[in-house]
């Protein structure tokens, strides 16, 4: 019966007959908005997140990375390190 959805309203009824229930879930895609479908680079979609982010808000300054590894008690890396893997705002 694959593909048969008949029924699936009388799941609760059926249950409690003791019969099992099929359940039907609608997949939502939640890729980045911009990306293409079939693209399964999880670096491509997290660079389009984190770049739709700091054109929303603006990207932290070097003064918020260092508060949050503080915070997290990991050893700060340098400025030029966090330059090369964060976004970071420029120091107006």
């Amino acid at each position: 019966m694959r593909g048969d959805v008949t029924g699936l309203a009388e799941g609760p009824r059926d249950t409690a007959l003791g019969r099992g229930i099929i359940s039907a879930v609608a997949q939502q895609d939640h890729r980045a908005h911009g990306s293409h479908p079939g693209v399964d680079d999880a670096d491509a979609r997290a660079e389009t997140v984190v770049a739709r982010m700091v054109d929303r808000h603006g990207a932290p300054s070097l003064e918020h990375y260092r508060a949050v590894y503080a915070d997290l008690g990991v050893p700060w890396p340098g400025d030029e390190e966090i330059r090369r893997i964060h976004p970071v705002a420029d120091a107006a």
